[in-house]
């Protein structure tokens, strides 16, 4: 009797490992992004930019995420820094609002220039 509720125990065992899988950093770093909690986000996604190898896609996203976390921490040197390298990216085609973000950012300090060109 035993032996059988060993193996059984061994075999839910095995097939929970079979079907579980592992998060990815990046899901992790969404997950908190969702529920507000921007400076873990933030560095979660530091770390997982830093793992992804090959996809430019997936790594500008992640870029626009952490511009997005400085954004919504007031961070706005982190934030406009980060837009400026999305532009360099051309991640505008994807995301045409980093004109507006970085230009709300920039016309709250007085850069109006900059601020202006980026309305445009």
């Amino acid at each position: 009797m035993k032996l059988k509720q060993v193996i059984f125990f061994f075999l839910i065992v095995a097939s929970v490992n079979v079907f579980a899988q592992k998060r990815s950093l990046t899901e992790i770093a969404d997950e908190a992004f969702e529920n507000k909690q921007y400076i873990t986000a933030v560095d979660l996604y530091k770390e997982a930019y830093t793992k992804i190898k090959g996809n430019r896609e997936e790594k500008n996203r992640i870029m626009f995420q952490q511009a997005e976390c400085y954004r919504y921490m007031d961070d706005q040197k982190m934030a406009v820094k980060t837009y400026q390298r999305l532009v360099k990216a051309k991640y505008y085609d994807v995301q045409p609002k980093i004109f507006l973000y970085m230009a709300d950012i920039q016309k709250f300090n007085s850069e109006w220039d900059a601020a202006e060109y980026n309305y445009k």
